[in-house]
């Protein structure tokens, strides 16, 4: 029998988990978890409390942010999310993030192994967006930390992407 897992999911906390209607990465993020623990593993989900899951679910926002109509710009929040599980690494054999460009620094220090799904290809924000300039510089970001593993959404993605990323798999 393989070993059962303490498993960290990191939900973005734009939308529940599930989503109710929109929120691909949600839903990808509430499929995963399910499926783990339906396998017998041990999940603890980071998402807003509004979100629905057989895991352990723990939330430093009480609905999800789309929902209390904050801006998507306001990134403290997941940033705070990601301080609340990585504060509590040591619970967990592996932590799985789902928050592009903010776990950085958090996976980079960790002393659990980690992985992150990169949902949002950040290269084709349009020039015009106010962000455009900040993604720029996450991209040169995720250069200077070329050993953590990412999963790519596709095979596409994994190709197109211009940093310098090391695609552990494809999903």
């Amino acid at each position: 029998m393989k070993k059962k897992l303490k498993i960290a999911q990191v939900s973005p906390l734009w939308y529940s988990v599930p989503p109710k209607g929109y929120g691909g990465t949600e839903l990808v993020v509430s499929r995963l978890t399910e499926e783990l623990v339906k396998r017998g593993h041990k999940l603890t989900l980071f998402a807003s409390a509004n979100s629905k899951t057989k895991a352990k679910l723990i939330s430093v926002v009480k609905k999800n942010l789309h929902s209390l109509r904050i801006p998507w710009l306001a990134s403290g929040y997941n940033v705070l999310n990601l301080v609340e599980a990585f504060s509590q690494e040591k619970e967990f054999d592996i932590i799985h993030t789902h928050i592009d460009k903010f776990d950085l620094i958090f996976r980079h220090q960790s002393k659990v192994p980690t992985v992150a799904t990169l949902h949002n290809p950040i290269w084709l924000i349009n020039k015009k967006r106010e962000d455009w300039h900040n993604y720029q510089a996450v991209l040169k970001t995720y250069n200077h930390f070329p050993k953590l593993p990412y999963i790519a959404i596709s095979d596409a993605y994994q190709k197109k992407c211009p940093a310098k990323i090391n695609f552990a798999k494809t999903i």
